[in-house]
């Protein structure tokens, strides 16, 4: 009769249940039930093999003991996967270069697009999610980090830039930017705005904005410092995308400042700026192709982008500005995160 009941074996299986098998979870992750398994059944085969050749019932009885000892881990396996991927103990962080292009912004228009501003003529802009697009693996409920905007936003000021927020006052310079057909082929509009009555429909949306909007007007610099031509926008409008559920990044600029390196300045200056916002904690449902299979329920913020596959200005922006690519979502583009 083998010794499922001994009180050895017990005291031996709850040390292990207790202490050892946690650990080996907080290594190996979801890893765990499939080695467990395999040790477990290598060891077995041994004993069996041990059997066959001795005819030991000893070893038949380790055999039994041994395949309770294996529906017992699973079921205790099973359980702290569940119990163990909602708690903040295990978590588990994750862990180029010409420019030409213009990157279009997720401005708050439906099937907002994009590409990085400093893009090939033949190539224009960083698109964005559509809206549509669903990963395999549909969506999951993390905890994580978002920013606070507290107040209008400050003046940023770069080597060439002036960011500021959008005002009235803008509209003639914004319909021009609004108005020429290579910044806005790939925007959410996808063409040019009709009149200027589009124009000033979309700025007031931008003005009024809100919490969720964290955008920009860019302006060059003259010489003594003021500010100059409005050549573009960007930043993050949506807080939260329909294809990923993490904020969204882009911007467009005008044709003619493509080329000069105004994409990647205006890119690291708005990581900068993000990145020195207060944090809250929040629960968000995310696309599952976002996040690594190694993370737990508590992940690291992200920042996501989207680019052509053909527009490798774009993509070089995005690499300088600290974008991985990742793969999952049905879009037909490259999908980028950016990890704070």
């Amino acid at each position: 009769m083998f010794s499922v009941f001994n009180l050895n074996f017990i005291k031996t299986r709850l040390i292990y249940f207790i202490l050892v098998l946690p650990l080996l979870l907080i290594i190996l992750g979801d890893y765990t039930y499939l080695v467990l398994n395999f040790l477990l059944i290598f060891n077995n085969v041994k004993l069996l093999q041990n059997f066959m050749v001795n005819r030991d019932n000893e070893c038949l009885s380790k055999i039994w003991e041994s395949y309770f000892y294996i529906l017992l881990s699973d079921i205790f396996m099973l359980s702290l996967i569940y119990i163990y991927k909602g708690s903040p103990f295990l978590f588990n962080g994750e862990t180029s270069n010409s420019e030409n292009g213009s990157c279009n912004s997720n401005d708050g228009e439906s099937n907002s697009n994009g590409s990085n501003p400093d893009p090939n003529p033949n190539n224009s802009d960083l698109i964005y999610g559509t809206g549509s697009s669903q990963d395999d693996e549909g969506f999951t409920d993390v905890l994580t980090t978002l920013p606070v905007v507290n107040g209008e936003l400050p003046i940023i000021y770069t080597d060439r830039l002036i960011l500021r927020k959008p005002e009235y006052s803008d509209l003639d310079a914004y319909f021009s930017l609004r108005t020429q057909p290579e910044a806005m082929t790939d925007s959410g509009r996808g063409k040019p705005d009709a009149n200027i009555s589009e124009t000033l429909n979309k700025l007031g949306r931008l003005i009024k904005g809100d919490k969720n909007n964290v955008y920009y007007f860019i302006f060059l610099k003259n010489l003594d410092g003021s500010e100059g031509d409005l050549i573009g926008d960007g930043g993050v409008h949506n807080f939260k995308s329909d294809s990923t559920g993490w904020p969204e990044f882009g911007y467009k600029f005008k044709k003619e400042f493509w080329g000069q390196g105004y994409a990647t300045e205006f890119g690291k200056a708005f990581m900068q700026f993000w990145g020195s916002l207060p944090r809250k904690n929040v629960e968000i449902p995310v696309s599952s192709s976002s996040i690594d299979y190694s993370d737990s329920l508590q992940v690291k913020e992200r920042l996501t982008a989207y680019t052509r596959n053909e527009n490798l200005a774009s993509k070089n922006v995005l690499r300088k500005l600290g974008f991985q690519s990742f793969e999952g979502l049905k879009n037909g583009l490259i999908n980028w995160r950016k990890i704070f």
